[in-house]
């Protein structure tokens, strides 16, 4: 369930409510890397979409913490 160093800055921009252009824009990366990078996140949180993966994850838990540094 680890996620690698550019997966957790992407979830912490999407914790940030940020879209994947502004994702994009933000880390410097091309949109598809983005959508690829959340693709891998979903995966390996177990989630399904991004609305389950901010419910689950802006709440101040352990691992919420763990997991995005």
């Amino acid at each position: 369930m680890s996620l690698t160093l550019r997966q957790r800055d992407v979830l912490r921009e999407i914790l940030r409510g940020q879209c994947n252009k502004e994702i994009a824009r933000n880390l410097g990366l091309c949109l598809g890397t983005v959508k690829y990078h959340c693709n891998q996140i979903h995966s390996r949180l177990g989630v399904r979409s991004r609305e389950q993966l901010i419910t689950r994850y802006m709440t101040p838990t352990e691992e919420a913490r763990r997991l995005i540094g």
